[in-house]
């Protein structure tokens, strides 16, 4: 992901998602899980995406049509150093968006005040972001109308994020598909991934699904 003010292009945070439930099998979906940082990008990519973003902003700029916010680059690793550009996103994944914010060591609210006034470029060399990593599951049901019990058990409920799910009796109910994301950040990549499956082994309701591995 990059942020940019339609003349500078700053990276933010890089992200690995997974598509499948199961590992590399099962039921295929836009995002069921993902963690960051990715790892597995060398410098070498995260230079030449950056380019690839570089190049976006100015083609738009010189077509008389400026682009401010962010920028994030799907593609797939296809050999050492090497990558496949899959898609364009002018925001956050819905999978994403928790691991993003919990490494970034920026106001929000400044840095996108920064692109809309144009002083960005001289506020920003870089975006700061913790030492942390950060992992996330997308929790899906089968049903809906299940109530969804031990959501109070969860420590930082702040690492909740609701995308699709309704309400009964002051009681967080399901709906099918997608309902909502849990994420947890840690020192380590194993220690968040670790505390992740603490807090979901404290959700229930039937028809529950998720991807047991990050």
């Amino acid at each position: 992901y990059f942020i940019t003010d339609g003349y500078t292009v700053l990276p933010l945070v890089s992200v690995a998602n997974y598509k499948f439930f199961k590992d590399g099998e099962g039921f295929y979906a836009d995002g069921v899980a993902s963690y960051a940082p990715n790892y597995n990008i060398s410098e070498v990519v995260i230079s030449r995406i950056t380019n690839i973003a570089n190049n976006i902003i100015q083609y738009f700029d010189k077509n008389g049509i400026p682009y401010k916010g962010i920028i994030g680059i799907e593609g797939v690793l296809n050999g050492e150093d090497r990558f496949l550009v899959t898609g364009l996103k002018p925001f956050f994944r819905d999978f994403d968006v928790r691991n993003i914010l919990n490494l970034l060591e920026e106001d929000l609210l400044i840095l996108f005040n920064s692109c809309i006034n144009a002083s960005f470029s001289d506020i920003y060399s870089e975006i700061k972001t913790n030492n942390f990593s950060s992992a996330s599951v997308v929790v899906y049901s089968d049903y809906a109308g299940e109530i969804i019990e031990g959501l109070e058990r969860i420590e930082d409920r702040d690492n909740i994020d609701i995308m699709k799910a309704g309400c009964d009796n002051d009681k967080l109910t399901a709906c099918k598909g997608g309902c909502f994301s849990l994420t947890r950040s840690a020192a380590t990549l194993s220690k968040a991934k670790s505390d992740l499956y603490e807090d979901l082994a404290e959700i229930s309701f039937k028809g529950i699904y998720y991807r047991k591995s990050v």
